[in-house]
């Protein structure tokens, strides 16, 4: 056993080495408990964790002489399964020792406990850097060979016999595994190239006939209730178009501003690839303010397989002014128009731009966009 330490002030560098940061901190953990209970302190680092890790016994020496210290250890290690190699350099009285130990992790403790007990003393090593370094004389070799050889030969053996019985049973239950594994591999195949032949054919009847099932406009509904609102303005076309609310009337002087709510009932015609004819009223509010009866028809596609269409439409109607002449008139509308159907029976419609013509007094041209909400049934 090596011989008691006096209790000194001890500099640890950070363990290096080829493994992860974790494993090197808890090898360094275990050095400073070690280092501890072998009855000494831990002195800082002179430069901080960072500093450069001393290489000669100088520099060992001033390091010592900076932290006053009188040991400076230097360990790095080497992972292996279940243990690792500790390359340990301390530094002391002006010269340098080396050891390179395995040290077995469920044996971590006592171990690095020896290791530093026989290091971290005034004489150093001596004597314990053949033991702990695992070196043997020529006769502890040749006694633990002849062991070893004999121990092996009756393991061997014993392997032997038992081998010899279970041989030929662990031949017959590889063979059934083995076909018992490629039957079910085979089974597998088969359900697998099944599987994918029904998911291809299937793919396929959905590609040809996803065109076909589109939900083409009235395909919820033929009939049709929408209100909504449109948003926009009259340009008169003579010296006493649509008027301002209000005050006597005047020669206009640019576009009026308007707005509309309108209501709208269609149907849609079946076969016809969507066709709606309609019918509805316009109530005229804002710079100017009137009622349209009107009545006309729209055309929407359904280029994709979502519920979503496209088209134009045209109405025709009379338009009745409270401002401004205060007539009957004509009323033209033409407009691009888009709808969609979020859910069954919901439909959303957008007019945009919705260009047309009143006839009242010389008349106006009217502009804007419109949005409805409507309901199919």
């Amino acid at each position: 056993m090596p011989s008691s330490a006096r209790a000194d002030r001890v500099v640890l560098y950070p363990v290096a080495g080829d493994a992860d940061h974790d494993a090197l901190d808890e090898v360094e953990d275990a050095l400073e408990a070690s280092i501890r209970r072998v009855g000494h302190s831990r002195a800082p680092t002179p430069g901080g964790i960072t500093a450069a890790r001393p290489t000669t016994s100088a520099q060992m020496e001033g390091i010592g002489t900076s932290a006053q210290a009188r040991y400076v250890v230097v360990a790095s290690i080497e992972p292996m399964p279940g243990q690792y190699r500790l390359h340990l350099v301390v530094g002391h009285d002006g010269r340098v020792e080396e050891l390179l130990v395995n040290v077995m992790r469920a044996e971590e403790p006592a171990r690095l406990d020896d290791v530093l007990r026989s290091m971290l003393r005034p004489e150093g090593l001596g004597d314990d850097a053949l033991r702990l370094s695992g070196i043997e004389s020529d006769e502890d070799r040749a006694r633990r060979e002849a062991e070893e050889a004999a121990r092996r030969e009756a393991e061997a053996q014993a392997a032997r016999d038992a081998a010899a019985q279970a041989d030929a049973e662990a031949r017959r239950l590889a063979e059934e595994e083995a076909a018992r594994r490629a039957e079910e591999e085979a089974r597998r195949e088969q359900d697998a190239a099944e599987q994918a032949r029904r998911e291809e054919e299937e793919r396929r009847a959905n590609e040809a006939s996803a065109w076909d099932r589109r939900p083409q406009l009235g395909s919820d509904g033929a009939t049709v209730i929408m209100i909504g609102a449109l948003g926009g303005g009259l340009v008169p076309v003579g010296t006493s178009g649509p008027q301002p609310s209000g005050g006597a009337v005047r020669p206009p002087t640019g576009a009026i501003g308007i707005g509309m709510i309108q209501a709208r009932v269609g149907h849609a015609l079946s076969g016809t690839g969507g066709l709606e004819l309609r019918g509805g009223i316009d109530i005229l509010l804002g710079g100017t303010s009137g009622l349209g009866i009107l009545v006309g028809a729209s055309y929407q596609l359904t280029p994709f397989t979502a519920p979503i269409h496209l088209g134009a439409s045209i109405e025709l109607g009379v338009n009745f002014l409270f401002t401004g002449p205060q007539d009957a008139g004509f009323v033209g509308r033409v407009s691009a128009i888009a709808s969609f159907m979020p859910v069954e029976h919901l439909s959303i419609e957008v007019s945009l731009p919705e260009l047309g013509y009143l006839s009242n007094g010389p008349g106006a041209v009217s502009f804007g966009a419109s949005a409805r909400i409507g309901y199919r049934f």
